[in-house]
């Protein structure tokens, strides 16, 4: 494991809105969401696969992807920033520079499946808006600290790999 990445990753995530407390809401989030992850995994794949974006990728392949985004989105709902989290988010990074995965393209799929995590959020603390609040912004940072680390990776290999 890089040393260096994992120290700027921890300096990224403390710098951008990783307070305790905001750890702490986003583990409460996965609390709520553990059990709807299966089903939201296959929307997310199935919102991939409408849009062509998965055409590169065998379908034999796909549900291995699918098992390691789901490991992915548990490590990260930690909220710890362990080497097992850096190691799948870059090994995520060189997954979509492998099949030439399009940044914005791995934007608008993060952007699905946040909504389906907030939504989700949203209807089971309906009469706690607050809280809802506060779970909605912990996932926020932590899926935009995720993106940060994913497409930074995979910039930097899709130079190698021109």
């Amino acid at each position: 494991m890089n040393k260096n990445l994992h120290k700027r990753l921890k300096k990224a995530a403390a710098t951008l809105l990783m307070s305790p407390e905001v750890r702490k809401n986003a583990r409460d989030a996965w609390q709520l969401l553990e059990d709807m992850l299966p089903e939201a995994s296959k929307a997310f794949f199935q919102f991939l696969e409408q849009n062509d974006w998965l055409d590169q990728v065998e379908q034999e392949h796909r549900q291995l992807l699918i098992n390691r985004q789901s490991n992915h989105w548990i490590l990260l709902f930690k909220a710890d920033f362990s080497d097992n989290y850096v190691e799948s988010a870059v090994n995520i990074g060189l997954e979509h520079a492998k099949f030439n995965i399009s940044p914005s393209n791995y934007v608008f799929g993060c952007t699905f499946m946040m909504n389906i995590l907030m939504r989700e959020i949203n209807e089971v603390l309906a009469d706690n808006p607050r809280r809802a609040l506060e779970l909605t912004q912990a996932i926020n940072s932590l899926m935009l600290i995720d993106m940060s680390l994913v497409l930074s990776l995979y910039n930097n290999n899709v130079v190698i790999l021109d």
